[in-house]
Order: structure tokens, then sequence, then C-alpha cells
């Protein structure tokens, strides 16, 4: 149909939303299974898009690798100015990834929600949405490649 430009933003770790926590309560930990899944659902995504632009001389993409920014965020959360990364902002039950942020189940609601990663059980919070923005339009490898989002923009196609 003539799309010569694709940016694409698969998932991140899947295994260590407060959703996914909650599930695996018993060790409080990341699932592993399910990140297992997000790193290979990535690889085959990185795949076919580097052969399709090898097939295609006009083609241009730009992938981020959420599941690598994300893991970068955990290690260094910190200094990225989070101090929660386990716990969601809103929500109900264990480490609020139980309940979806709404009144009927009797949400939590974090004081500052710019410390958090995580918004509700599923979806990151304005703080990591805004991190991960600024990262795909200009950062690097290995957070998005072969180009950032920006550059891609700016290619003819």
């Amino acid at each position: 149909m003539g799309a010569r430009k694709f940016g694409i933003i698969p998932s991140g770790l899947l295994g260590c939303c407060p959703y996914s926590r909650a599930l695996n309560k018993s060790s409080g930990g990341c699932m592993k299974e399910m990140n297992q899944f997000s790193k290979a659902f990535y690889t085959t995504v990185n795949s076919i898009f580097r052969n399709m632009s090898s097939q295609f001389p006009d083609f241009h993409y730009s992938l981020a690798n959420i599941y690598s920014m994300t893991r970068s965020v955990l290690k260094n959360y910190r200094l990225l100015g989070f101090n929660e990364t386990k716990k969601a902002c809103c929500g109900s039950g264990y480490d609020n990834g139980e309940g979806f942020c709404n009144k009927e189940q009797m949400s939590n609601l974090c004081d500052n929600r710019a410390v958090h990663l995580f918004w509700d059980l599923y979806h990151p919070s304005q703080a990591a949405t805004n991190f991960s923005a600024a990262t795909l339009l200009y950062g690097e490898r290995p957070f998005v490649s072969p180009v950032n989002f920006s550059t891609l923009a700016g290619l003819k196609a």
C-alpha cells in the first residue's frame, strides 16, 4: 500500500508489571516465562524487519527495545527519579496489582505518582512514559535501532 517508514514499539518486561507480580505473590518477583515471551517477540520482530530492509531499499524503520529499556530502568531506577518499581500507584490488592484504578474496587492511590514506574496494574506511569518517549525520539542502541524515531521521521521515503 506504499508505506515506507515504520516505528514499532513491542512490549516490555510483561512479567514485571504489578499484575504479573500479584500472580506470582509467593515470590513477589517477576514472572520469568512472560519476560522470555517479551524478549522472544522483540527478537522475532527485529529479525523480520532487518530482513525486510535488506529486500526493500526504500523501507525504513525504528524498533524500540522496550525489554532492554525496562531492564535498565529497573536496575537504575533511583538515578532516573523513580522510588517505586514494583507497586502500582493506583489499584488494589497485592502491590496494587490485583484490581483496576476505580471507585468500585476501592482503589488505593499513591501520594506521588511521579516516582512510580507503574500507574496501574499494567500501564507505566506518566513519568515512565515521558522517559520512554524521550529515549525513543533521541536515544540510541540498545534501546532503539537501527535509528531513533526522530531520525526516522526525517528520512525521505
